[in-house]
């Protein structure tokens, strides 16, 4: 019984034996979001030369930053969606 567990043992006894790797370089992975989550944000021109189109071009920057902002929610809510803790 005994030399049956000597038999299977010594292989594994063997894998010790061998020399430990030292790993030297670090290697960066990059995970990116899906192509067309992220999108750049529309940037509407400021031109206005009285007050009342500067109250048009407000708006205009008002509305291009709401939905700015909506891309980088959805894309928050995405990741938080992914994201399962260990």
């Amino acid at each position: 019984m005994i030399a049956l567990a000597v038999i299977t043992l010594a292989p594994l006894l063997s894998s010790c034996a061998q020399n430990t790797k030292y790993i030297t370089t670090t290697e960066t992975i990059y995970v990116l979001p899906p192509v067309g989550l992220v999108v750049p944000c529309r940037k509407p021109r400021v031109t206005a030369t009285t007050p009342a189109e500067l109250a048009v071009d407000t708006l205009k920057l008002k509305s291009a930053l709401r939905e700015c902002a909506q891309y980088a929610d959805d894309y928050l809510n995405w990741r938080k969606m992914k994201h399962k803790p260990d």
